[in-house]
């Protein structure tokens, strides 16, 4: 139940900060500084996070191969991520920003198969064509209702 909260309020926040970006005059640019201030946050939880390890039993291993992959990762990867989106999002409305949206675990796990090598399982074939299906079909309903009020 806690991990459903956390993936409902991912979903809501990412929703609510592409509608703010659509009326920013540098999304890009503006997501760049949060990038930089998140940065810093994540930094003092890595922090408390290694003097508190002791104290709750738990091992922390960290590499510096990994450390840099993980910044590649949340920096780059996900800073391209956001301009493209961001170059998008101006020409679609709210409802299809909101549903193509949806379409990102399927995609970001897709990438894991291809460029990382990660299992292709039935778990994810069957959760990525229920998850685009229902894109599809959202998408094509619309279109089918703006023909008909047309």
């Amino acid at each position: 139940p806690l991990a459903v909260l956390a993936m409902i309020g991912s979903g809501i926040s990412w929703g609510i900060y592409s509608l703010l970006g659509r009326r920013s005059l540098n999304p890009t640019a503006q997501t760049g500084a949060n990038f930089i201030r998140a940065s810093g946050i994540a930094f003092i939880l890595f922090a408390v996070w290694i003097g508190a390890s002791p104290l709750f039993d738990t091992a922390l291993f960290v590499t510096p191969e990994g450390l840099l992959w993980a910044c590649v990762s949340g920096a780059i990867t996900s800073g391209l991520g956001y301009a493209i989106w961001y170059a998008v999002l101006p020409s679609l409305s709210a409802n299809r920003a909101g549903l193509l949206q949806l379409s990102v675990p399927p995609l970001a796990a897709m990438g894991g198969i291809l460029f990382l090598g990660e299992a292709l399982s039935v778990r994810f074939t069957v959760a990525s064509a229920i998850i685009l299906g229902g894109i599809a079909l959202a998408m094509l309903q619309k279109k089918k209702a703006a023909r008909q009020t047309a």
